[in-house]
């Protein structure tokens, strides 16, 4: 008890106990997330001037800004419109129209019968995996969305936020790369020199990738670049270590490698559009998913042949080993660090990072000590433990106020399939291609299962803790919708329930509570609002 008593009070110490912005939510504060697609207030919390079309196109602009950096984050199509309509509901805009479709953003809305059209238009450039900048902007959302910003000051926080420097500088993003690679290499059966090889070609590729980008290079190509570089320098250590007596496998690093190529992919989001609604984003996004993985088989095949070419040709496929429980322990614990490591890649702060590797260590623990050692195969097991994930981590990231796409996002990229794709490519070019597509579409489902997982953990997490006035703006609306149950009868009328020695009863005979004060005040009296839900309920 002592333990767990000192564990929770350094984790306080670390995580914090609340994220900034959440003061006005009093003691039990709603996270962003929540929020945006709970009920809106009965009443703009800071409204503007509806005369002036400047004003309104000033506020269309702000919610299109806003939902231009949630898109390139990662964020889904529906999340990211229910962020932009609680924005303009907050400055009094209801009635506004929101397309998103792949990386554009339409806003359009009118000031009346006879007035012109408005609306605001925005073209999302590329992703941008900067969780840093995602949690500030879930923080100005917050402040906006509990009256804490004008339109003015929320435009110039907005600028602040998009145009502020980096929070960690290039060389240590690189090596956070390179970390995180190493960890996801003694994830899949690797050694320490397995983590020091995968660690220096993750570098290589990543900062490779970041020259080619700035002078313009498509993606395409620049995975194609990562897919070359990853194999040689696993050749050539291998090579080296026969040399000297040194047992190298170089399958593991180039596994790792690709795992750290297939990080930023959008297959997540991909699969939250297609299951929330948005089949044209979600097609895009799959196809844009699909050609980079092609991009990276393509880079890794020609990687092989230059190897070859050199002298230094690589073995046949060597798989994993099986483990025991005290490796178990060591993977699951590397699986946690990979996923710390890749958030802080992202530019993750402190609580963050923290929650992140909480997530990913139950995940992993799960995935490893639980699943896999009880017969379940590895497409199930990857779909139980990214469920997990989203799970939990959707639970610690609304108890802790941080984004939940931040430990979705980094707690199954390291269970990505990086070593069944590098196997399922080596069969197919050595003149196996039974194996080689049996491997190639269990990695396909693999990652279908751990973004299905992922989406669904987040979607329980989501009902597990959604905000109470959702509920109770939900029974206001039945009952003003609801006509009153009028029924004519030959010994009188029955309205609301029969009536007792002259008095108005509900339909369980008890005395109707007095209409007095306003609604929201009837329905944070706890007794009415039980009572009025129930009959309503027993009515239907």
């Amino acid at each position: 008890m002592d333990f767990v008593s000192g564990f929770s009070q350094a984790f306080r110490r670390v995580a914090g106990s609340r994220a900034p912005g959440t003061t006005a939510g009093g003691s039990n504060p709603v996270a962003t997330i929540d929020a945006v697609k709970a009920a809106p207030a009965p009443s703009p919390l800071k409204p503007i001037d509806f005369t002036n079309a400047d004003e309104i196109n000033a506020v269309l602009d702000l919610a299109a800004r806003i939902g231009d950096v949630l898109l390139a984050s990662g964020m889904s199509n529906g999340d990211v419109k229910a962020h932009m309509h609680a924005i303009t509901e907050t400055y009094g805009i209801h009635d506004v129209h929101v397309d998103i479709t792949l990386n554009t953003l339409m806003l359009y809305t009118t000031m009346g019968p006879t007035e012109g059209a408005l609306s605001a238009f925005r073209v999302v450039s590329k992703l941008s995996m900067d969780f840093a900048r995602l949690e500030e902007i879930d923080v100005l959302v917050r402040r906006i969305l509990t009256g804490g910003f004008t339109r003015a000051e929320a435009a110039d926080e907005l600028h602040e936020i998009v145009t502020a420097p980096p929070t960690y500088n290039s060389a240590f993003v690189l090596i956070m790369w390179g970390v995180f690679t190493g960890s996801v290499a003694f994830m899949i059966g690797g050694h320490l020199p397995e983590a020091i090889i995968s660690c220096l070609s993750a570098i290589v590729i990543m900062w490779g990738s970041a020259v080619l980008a700035g002078h313009g290079l498509p993606l395409f190509f620049q995975n194609v670049f990562g897919g070359l570089v990853a194999p040689v320098p696993a050749a050539l250590a291998y090579h080296v270590g026969q040399h000297y007596g040194i047992e190298v496998n170089p399958s593991v690093c180039i596994g790792a490698g690709i795992v750290a190529m297939l990080a930023g992919l959008t297959l997540v989001q991909a699969l939250q559009d297609g299951i929330t609604g948005a089949p044209v984003t979600a097609s895009a996004r799959f196809f844009e998913a699909a050609l980079s993985t092609g991009a990276i088989i393509a880079g890794v095949a020609f990687g092989l042949n230059i190897a070859s070419r050199l002298g230094i040709p690589l073995p046949g496929f060597e798989g994993s080993a099986s483990t025991n429980v005290v490796q178990n322990v060591v993977i699951t614990v590397s699986g946690a660090l990979a996923g710390a490591f890749f958030a802080v890649a992202c530019f993750a702060r402190l609580r963050s990072t923290v929650i992140t590797t909480v997530t990913t260590l139950i995940g992993a623990a799960i995935y490893y000590m639980i699943l896999i050692p009880i017969g379940f195969g590895t497409i199930a097991a990857s779909g139980m433990a990214a469920t997990l994930i989203g799970l939990f981590g959707g639970l610690l990231s609304r108890r802790y106020m941080i984004p939940p796409l931040i430990t979705a996002v980094s707690g199954i990229t390291p269970l990505l399939p990086g070593f069944a794709l590098y196997r399922g490519m080596y069969s197919l070019l050595n003149d196996r291609p039974s194996i080689g597509f049996s491997s190639m579409a269990t990695a396909f489902a693999i990652a279908t299962s751990l973004a299905a997982g992922v989406v669904l953990g987040e979607w329980i997490a989501r009902r597990l803790r959604r905000p109470r006035i959702a509920t109770a703006y939900r029974g206001v609306r039945n009952i003003v919708r609801r006509p009153l149950a009028v029924k004519a009868r030959t010994n009188g009328s029955r309205v609301n329930g029969p009536r007792a020695n002259g008095q108005r009863t509900n339909s369980r005979g008890a005395p109707r509570t007095p209409n007095t004060g306003s609604i929201r005040a009837r329905w944070r009296n706890r007794s009415y609002r039980n009572t009025k839900v129930r009959s309503q309920w027993r009515r239907r």
